[in-house]
């Protein structure tokens, strides 16, 4: 089969085929050859068009260039957010009083002891729109506005407005706002003064259900918050390799396939595709940033490690399955326990 390739600087792959070899079953085929011997990477669906008796186009997008941190490097860098477990107890606790006390409408000024209800907008110095909030609850004893920005609500009244400026720490957790100088637009609707039920077992009894204590809450608090942290370690690992990764070019295709990817099974709106698709392009980039950190030497998995790390039911079933694959789907299962060994590290 006679045959040209081109390979465009955005990674399109398109190869014109000629041929007397007209099934679809004999064009994979040779397309699957191919790739093999010339190490073309197939990371898009491919597309077969015939444009007359001998002459195909193939066309899919091939793997780009890509620069990924060493991990263990990386997380001895991270600045990951200080954990004090009691601390975050309490807070819980606290919080899940407020939400189950009696509440009034106080025409007042704002206290740290109140609940407000309040229409907040983030936009930064340059005019974008970072966060526009209406009718937001917050406990004002509750770590979910930093005390900086409190104290600007502090002492305002139902119906109050308020701009201010705020320039949040380079470290800041949220990566949108980290080091970013902020205009603050706040309006309050409403002020709630809260008469908070005691912290005992009658309290345990209206989250958890009748037979409940305060310790059994407090257990189960402690869980949540520690599956809580974890996770948010492990997602402020992923922004970093995303950050920290150079990929050459992201093929538009991959995103575009990504985007559908999340309305479909994120329900996302399709109208906000700003959105969905810098969320697309990041998922892109991270899913390229781990393909090349796992293809290092020290990242191998050998098929007793998979099979160790299955943690599921009918274990003797999965070894059945697994040793019954083809080496690609092999690679893909592998890939997972090289996914749960990264995040295990934080």
């Amino acid at each position: 089969m006679k045959h040209e390739i081109n390979v465009d600087k955005h990674y399109n792959v398109n190869i014109k085929l000629e041929t007397t070899e007209s099934s679809e079953e004999d064009i994979e085929n040779f397309l699957l050859d191919l790739v093999v011997r010339e190490g073309i990477e197939i990371l898009s669906e491919p597309v077969i068009k015939k444009t007359n008796d001998d002459t195909y186009e193939i066309h899919f997008v091939t793997r780009p260039k890509v620069e990924a941190p060493n991990v263990d490097d990386l997380i001895n860098n991270i600045k990951f957010d200080d954990f004090d477990l009691q601390t975050a107890l309490n807070e819980s606790l606290s919080i899940i009083r407020y939400n189950l006390s009696p509440r009034a409408k106080a025409d007042k000024s704002l206290t740290n002891e109140d609940i407000v209800v309040l229409d907040i907008k983030i936009t930064t110095k340059e005019g974008d729109v970072l966060s526009d909030q209406t009718n937001e609850t917050i406990v004002m004893a509750s770590s979910v506005l930093i005390e900086p920005i409190k104290k600007e609500l502090i002492g305002l009244k139902t119906g109050d407005e308020k701009k201010f400026i705020y320039k949040f720490d380079k470290n800041y957790f949220q990566k949108q706002y980290a080091g970013k100088e902020c205009e603050f637009e706040v309006k309050i609707i409403q002020i709630y003064s809260v008469e908070l039920v005691d912290l005992d077992d009658n309290l345990a009894k209206l989250v958890l259900g009748e037979g409940s204590s305060l310790k059994d809450l407090e257990e189960q608090l402690k869980a949540d918050l520690e599956k809580s942290n974890i996770a948010k370690r492990q997602q402020r690992l992923l922004e970093r390799i995303i950050a920290d990764s150079k990929v050459d070019y992201v093929p538009e295709e991959l995103i575009v396939h990504e985007m559908s990817y999340l309305i479909e099974k994120f329900g996302l709106e399709k109208e906000n595709k700003t959105k969905i698709y810098n969320e697309a392009e990041r998922n892109v980039i991270l899913r390229l940033a781990l393909d090349e950190i796992f293809s290092r030497p020290n990242w191998n998995v050998s098929d007793e490690q998979v099979i160790e790390a299955y943690k599921g039911p009918e274990k003797d079933n999965f070894v059945k399955q697994y040793n019954e694959l083809n080496e690609n789907d092999k690679k893909a299962v592998t890939r997972t326990v090289k996914y749960q060994m990264l995040l295990a590290k934080v």
